[in-house]
């Protein structure tokens, strides 16, 4: 996989639990939605790590690290320059392929996310595991003339300071 690095837009809605999630996703809306030309994909299984400084610096910054496992793929993901205006999120994000976890900013294999986080930590710096997301995300397409919409559902859970909380995401 060869570097990514793009503007990302989202709306995220959450649910209070799974059932809400299936109401949603069976309303007379999203099924509109849907019958534009569509394509779902198979529900996929991931999990991932969000890593922050000992000082929270990146988080303090308003970026995040993380890295995704969706099976044998491992995926490092850069957000920044977050903005939140009328609802609407939306994100630098730099991504690329890795093959190991981060105990250091010297572990980031090179490329656009290892020359940002470096510009701010030139000096070896300690990158901590502070967030685990493990989610089942199934994603729909919806092409509406040359618009194409993602429209995903996560189920799951996040993990942090030994606490874990049920995460239903539109």
């Amino acid at each position: 996989m060869n570097t990514k690095h793009h503007i990302e837009q989202e709306i995220k809605l959450t649910a209070p639990d799974q059932a809400t999630l299936e109401q949603i996703m069976d309303s007379d809306l999203v099924r509109n939605a849907l019958h534009h030309d569509s394509t779902a994909t198979a529900p996929k299984t991931f999990a991932a790590i969000y890593y922050d400084t000992p000082a929270w610096h990146l988080r303090e910054l308003r970026w995040s690290l993380r890295t995704r496992y969706e099976g044998d793929r491992h995926v490092s993901t850069l957000k920044r320059n977050s903005k939140f205006v009328d609802g609407f999120s939306s994100c630098e994000e730099i991504e690329q392929a890795v093959d190991k976890s981060f105990e250091c900013v010297t572990d980031i294999p090179p490329g656009k996310i290892a020359d940002s986080i470096r510009a701010l930590f030139p000096r070896p710096t300690p990158l901590l595991p502070r967030v685990q997301v493990d989610m089942q995300r199934r994603k729909h397409i919806i092409l509406i003339g040359n618009t194409s919409l993602e429209l995903v559902t996560d189920s799951g859970f996040i993990k942090a300071n030994g606490k874990q909380f049920n995460l239903f995401e539109l």
